[in-house]
């Protein structure tokens, strides 16, 4: 019976390790990334980037970008995907999460309790950076396709809205937009 129960756990950890080799977060090499700058229009290949408002934003291969604020205040970083129409506008298909766990409070937490529970923000404080994995759905049923043109990309635009405090959402239609550029479909 002991046997049994310890195959079926060195079974569950195996399936347990494939899983996440198959499906676990991937990472990538930043370091090994050469930065280039891309305009409206351009593709998100691995080390492409966007600078708005004091705010870089780096594509670094997997889905994962990292937003570097080198402004002086606090920036909330919004994602939409977005159908582009023949005259250039476009409509919104879809908004995405784009955030990563807030590391400064973190660390705060844990000195001040002892104990910390990872907390998720689309904030980034000022000389500061937060890693993002993008998630894009097609939800289906009658639902626009994200890729809605079919050409292998995703549309995406970014929404800047520079914020009073970590605790409160200030959001303009004067903040500064960016886009739409394209991002591989996966």
């Amino acid at each position: 019976m002991k046997k049994t129960i310890n195959n079926i756990l060195l079974l569950l950890l195996i399936f347990g390790g494939i899983f996440y080799l198959y499906f676990g977060e991937k990472e990538t090499e930043i370091e090994d990334l050469t930065p280039y700058q891309i305009e409206v229009g351009g593709i998100f290949n691995p080390g492409a980037y966007i600078e708005i408002s004091n705010v870089q934003i780096m594509y670094n291969g997997n889905n994962s970008f990292t937003a570097t604020n080198n402004g002086e205040q606090i920036m909330m970083i919004t994602v939409n995907v977005v159908g582009v129409k023949s005259d250039g506008t476009n409509e919104l298909i879809e908004c995405i999460p784009f955030g990563g766990v807030d590391e400064v409070q973190y660390e705060n937490d844990k000195v001040a309790n002892g104990w910390a529970i990872q907390q998720y923000t689309n904030k980034v404080r000022p000389k500061d950076s937060l890693t993002s994995t993008v998630e894009v759905f097609d939800f289906g049923h009658g639902s626009p396709k994200p890729d809605i043109d079919n050409d292998g990309y995703y549309d995406l635009t970014f929404l800047f809205s520079p914020q009073d405090s970590m605790d409160s959402i200030h959001v303009s239609t004067d903040d500064p937009e960016a886009g739409p550029y394209k991002l591989p479909v996966e």
